[in-house]
């Protein structure tokens, strides 16, 4: 805030002198309360506003509003900020992504989802570029991982808003390289607000945050051999970083709290992308808000981001490319709750090195030790809890009690009469919370009498509360995590009940690494029930916590952790195409150099394309794909059957060679009833490679993934005469719903003067099956009576990209369960927004840069989605919006580097090489094997 102005009269003078002390004062500070009060009592006066300006007026306003919704009164909060009106953009957008904290009831809940839906949507519709001045506006996102909705739906949009709100702080080009050198270390950058410097590591600063306690010990074990550390820390104390500078030679950054505005932000994302770093791990997105700005934009080659908010950033994947996760605390299905790329380190493996907050029953944290601390120890705050009931206490923050959690109490309290509850409440960090949870649980009906609150305990007292009391409650649904292994360590019993989301299931986890089921509910009566039998039962609590205690060993000093995460981060950056080959240059090898040096492959595909037009022989997407690679396949034709149609090969497969699949297709296609687990695959999406372990559970180790390649569409400039839509596959997947939906909107189109034509290059003719075109003879018909319309059949490659070239939008309403699609590939790389289902392998080829819609087998919904999306994407275009071209510069530059011919043969040569050496490898083995066991008379050689 800055200075307000002084005014002359009284009225002015007190308002300005009371605006201008909320500057200096915490939130926490209680003078900060008074002064707020003293500001509405003053908007309150009779006439007040004829002797005051109109400036400080609106000053009042806007100060209140921010105070109120960032102290969690969110009600008082709208009040003052609808005052406001919607003149300013900054409150209202602060105002529209603001929700409520404490949630009374299911009803609400859907309406706030459904609210700040519809407004984010709003927001992202719009064509009038959002005047945000200030960054702070946009820090609501922590709280929006406590609604019971699927993360992403949320977070997918606040990121979206974010870059549209801020666009000098998104997809900056830093001009980071794609290229890994195979001769250095990895350098891993890690950035969080929630870790000290290391110089000042010890064993009871290790445990001075979560961060600190879930990836401090696991990071730092990681194979120095193969990586080298960068810490970045955020928002550190300057007397730390001065003095960690002065005595460091490594390279670890301090970044101090940042101001609101962007510059700074630009100044820090500057200097983290020149570190050069190969990955940016993300530790606490969404925790610290100005993390998510650095976010934003892509500062090393890899970026990935993990549960310290055990959420998905939303940020798009071709910035944020992973989220690294536990497989024990995910749903089979939990990839749906995240924007990057979910990958899973094992759930047999504990995946995290944690050390134990307890030693001897002394807190590592404080140094004091509890075993001493009895239940009389907490009537002095606790002045009215009966110290012979039975206490259910729960140690979880006000925000994370769902309402749901209400009824699980109220229905202990009916089980159990002798029942009381503690929870904690921490007034001067979250403010109004616990008196709205109060005023929920009495409207609820539950006795208030049974509920007692304490304050945030020091930690060893905190371990003794969870040593006195019968029964501990996970909050539900979203749980506990670091303290549920604490509690563990003493064998504190805890009931859970996990949910679909991440941050409900670590609890669940953990018991199941222990070995320990008994306590995790299936329902909301189930945990009732668990509940209540520990508290009443007390020599089954009695047995339960010594099973807890004497196998919570298990969670803790993992050696298998670091190893894991070495294993996940080693696999991730060696997906990046090398820099500088080292390949040893013998036998096949090189032959392969020799024939591919010096050959311009555009030159080259450009020949093919000239002589396929003069035969007009007309090829799909795998035959073309083969074709791109053919010569490097040969020089292996004599070690291995590489089949991809063992219909068309069956004679030439040799049963002496290994078998190596390449996979188009999809799993249960008749083509792969005679794969065994010997046989090699090499699939085109990680979403086919997922499809086929499952289906035919084969090895992990034997699949491949090496995506379908294109010679890259040169640059070039689109007419805009005319808005060119097009359509390049074969007529079963989805044309008809395409010309459905084009002809209904036509006519919308020509009232809002925008010319648009539709080319459709369709037919089974490129699959040497003409005649199934006969059943679609009547929508060729409609097509070619059609003005906006022309059908141009099946025509060669050469001629489809051309026409690519002038084509504004690729449209593709899929109903064909597509394994990878060469035809969007190819789109992307000629700059056209891309309208398409997420069918299949679709979303993995798109990799969140086109223009996506939910698939529905519900033909006339999905007839629906298309045609918003389309009109989207037709406005689009014909406005230009696309912030810079920025968005169509980043879906070249990514077909160029992850679908590049060049960089693909690459990988064929380097996998084919790999198993060839293997082979080699093995028989040498074996012979000396058997001379070995010739010479010692085992056996004779014949």
């Amino acid at each position: 805030m800055s200075k307000y102005t002084t005014m002359t009269t009284q009225e002015n003078d007190n308002l300005n002198c009371l605006l201008n002390k909320t500057i200096k004062l915490s939130f926490s500070d209680p003078a900060m309360k008074n002064t707020i009060k003293d500001i509405e009592k003053t908007l309150r006066k009779k006439n007040i506003f004829r002797k005051i300006s109109k400036e400080l007026v609106y000053s009042s306003y806007s100060v209140l509003g921010y105070y109120f919704g960032k102290t969690h009164d969110y009600h008082k909060s709208i009040f003052w900020l609808n005052k406001l009106g919607n003149e300013n953009p900054n409150w209202k957008l602060f105002k529209d992504s603001l929700i409520p904290t404490i949630i009374n009831n299911a009803n609400e809940e859907k309406n706030v989802v459904n609210n700040l839906i519809t407004q984010f949507n709003n927001y992202l519709n719009a064509d009038a570029v959002m005047s945000i001045s200030n960054i702070m506006i946009l820090n609501n996102s922590f709280w929006y991982a406590y609604i019971d909705n699927n993360p992403k739906e949320l977070y997918e949009k606040y990121a979206l808003i974010q870059q549209k709100a801020f666009p000098s702080l998104s997809n900056n080009n830093y001009s980071i390289s794609n290229l890994r050198s195979s001769s250095s270390k990895i350098r891993l950058g890690i950035i969080s607000q929630g870790l000290i410097p290391r110089k000042y590591l010890n064993d009871k600063t290790v445990h001075s945050s979560s961060i600190s306690d879930s990836f401090y010990s696991t990071l730092l074990d990681l194979d120095k051999n193969k990586f080298e550390l960068i810490f970045i820390y955020y928002g550190k104390e300057n007397g730390i970083e001065n003095a960690f500078i002065e005595s460091s030679n490594n390279e670890d950054m301090f970044i101090p709290n940042l101001s609101s505005d962007q510059n700074s932000i630009l100044k820090w994302q500057k200097k983290i992308a020149d570190l050069n770093l190969d990955i940016l791990l993300y530790l606490d997105i969404h925790i610290e808000p100005n993390l998510n700005w650095f976010a934003q934009s892509k500062l090393a080659k890899i970026q990935i981001a993990t549960h310290g908010h055990p959420v998905t950033s939303g940020i798009p994947k071709n910035i944020m490319n992973y989220f690294i996760s536990w497989e024990a605390a995910e749903i089979d299905t939990a990839q749906d709750h995240y924007t990057e790329e979910l990958i899973l380190i094992p759930k047999n493996i504990m995946w995290e090195k944690f050390i134990p907050r307890n030693n001897e029953k002394t807190s590592m944290l404080t140094g004091k030790s509890w075993k001493d601390i009895t239940r009389n120890y907490f009537k002095t705050e606790l002045k009215n809890i009966n110290i012979n009931s039975n206490w259910y206490f729960c140690s979880q923050a006000t925000f994370k009690l769902n309402y749901n959690f209400d009824s699980i109490i109220k229905r202990i309290m009916e089980k159990d009469s002798n029942a009381e509850f503690i929870m904690i409440h921490v007034d001067l960090e979250l403010f109004k919370m616990k008196e709205l949870l109060i005023k929920r649980l009495e409207n609820n009906n539950i006795n208030l009498n049974k509920i007692h609150f304490i304050k945030k305990m020091p930690h060893h007292i905190m371990m003794a509360m969870y040593n006195v009391t019968d029964v501990a409650l996970d909050s539900f649904f979203f749980g506990g995590d670091t303290t549920t292994r604490e509690a563990f360590e003493i064998g504190t019993p805890i009931v859970t009940l996990p949910h679909k989301y991440l941050g409900s299931r670590w609890t669940f986890a953990y018991y199941n690494h222990i070995g320990i089921l008994d306590l995790i509910a299936k329902n909301e009566e189930d945990y009732v029930n668990i509940a209540v039998n520990i508290a009443t039962n007390k020599n089954y609590a009695n047995d339960i916590r010594d099973r807890i205690r004497e196998n919570s060993h298990k969670i803790f000093h993992s050696t298998d952790a670091s190893k894991a995460w070495g294993n996940i981060l080693e696999k991730v950056y060696n997906k990046l195409p090398i820099r500088e080959s080292n390949v040893d240059t013998s036998d096949k090898t090189h032959e392969i150099d020799e024939f591919t040096s010096g050959i311009d492959l555009s030159e080259m595909e450009a020949q093919q394309c000239d002589k396929k037009e003069q035969n007009v022989e007309l090829k799909g997407g795998s035959d073309l794909m083969k074709d791109r690679i053919q010569d490097i396949l040969d020089l292996y034709k004599d070690k291995f059957n590489i089949i991809l149609n063992r219909f068309n090969q069956k004679e030439i497969i040799d049963s002496k060679k290994q078998n190596i699949y390449w996979c188009e297709d999809n799993e249960g296609d008749p083509l792969y009833d005679l794969i065994t687990k010997d046989d090699i695959f090499v699939f085109v999406t990680e979403y086919q490679k997922r499809n086929f372990i499952e289906y035919y559970d084969i090895t992990p180790s034997k699949c491949h993934v090496i995506k379908n390649a294109i010679i890259p569409i040169e640059k070039h400039v689109k007419q805009n005469d005319k808005y060119r839509l097009i359509y390049m596959s074969t007529p079963n997947r989805g044309l008809d719903i395409l010309v459905t939906v084009f002809e209904k909107l036509v006519p919308m189109f020509e009232r809002n003067n925008i010319p648009i034509h539709l080319d459709i290059y369709s037919s089974f003719k490129i699959y040497g099956r003409s005649d199934l075109d006969n059943q679609f003879k009547h929508l060729y018909d409609k097509i070619q009576n059609h003005t906006n319309m022309t059908y141009h059949g099946s025509v060669t490659n050469n001629t489809i990209r051309e026409a690519l070239k002038n084509a504004h939008i690729f449209t593709y309403p899929s109903t064909f369960k597509e394994t990878s699609c060469l035809c969007l590939i190819e789109a992307m790389s000629a700059g056209c927004v891309c309208v398409h289902s997420s069918l299949g392998a679709l979303p993995d080829t798109a990799n969140g840069l086109t223009y996506m819609y939910e698939y529905s087998s519900n033909i006339m919904e999905h007839c629906t989605r298309f045609a918003n999306k389309l009109i989207e994407a037709v406005f689009t275009v014909q406005t230009s919006s696309r912030k810079n071209q920025s968005s169509e510069e980043n879906q070249i530059n990514y077909i160029k580097t992850e679908h590049n011919i060049e960089n693909i043969r690459q990988q064929w040569s380097d996998l084919l090489k790999s198993y060839a050496d293997t082979k080699r490898i093995l028989f040498h083995d074996d012979k000396m094997h058997n001379y070995r066991n010739f010479e010692q008379g085992g056996y004779s050689l014949s």
